[in-house]
């Protein structure tokens, strides 16, 4: 720990970090094909999960072979996507990172119904907002944890 000069194991961090690390893994060394996670996100802080997303925006753009499939629940994820999407937009984003077009990014939700699951694209604009309504109540919860009784 940089902050108090404390030594930690691996174990010490949480199970987080002993998750994520094949995910990393994963993102840094594939060079084609699909690399496919289910919730990278899980036993992670926040700060973190945003430069895991950062982490998949960078692979998949130095390496157009490889395809990014994440199965998510971050709010912290999808919006850092957004966030570069629109930084890219209006010129804003730092010059260490790639930018990212709407098209870059594929946003869907899946939902069971009595004749089976269906898939729902979520359209984004250039402006990084989302076209489309996500079914279900996503990104609704901090709205309002933000704006309730206001």
């Amino acid at each position: 720990d940089l902050r108090s000069g404390i030594s930690l194991f691996p174990q010490d961090l949480g199970v987080g970090i002993s998750q994520v690390i094949p995910v990393i893994v994963a993102a840094l060394h594939n060079e084609a094909g699909i690399v496919a996670v289910e919730e990278p996100e899980s036993n992670i802080h926040p700060a973190f999960q945003v430069v895991l997303a950062d982490l998949f925006i960078t692979q998949a753009k130095a390496n157009p072979d490889v395809l990014f499939l994440v199965e998510t629940h971050s709010e912290h994820l999808m919006l850092r996507c957004l966030r570069s999407i629109r930084e890219t937009t209006k010129g804003l984003l730092p010059d260490e990172f790639p930018s990212v077009a709407p098209e870059d990014v594929a946003a869907h939700f899946v939902e069971s119904t009595k004749d089976g699951p269906r898939i729902s694209r979520i359209e984004i604009d250039e402006d990084g907002d989302f076209v489309d309504e996500w079914p279900g109540g996503f990104f609704e919860e901090s709205y309002q944890e933000k704006f309730a009784g206001r």
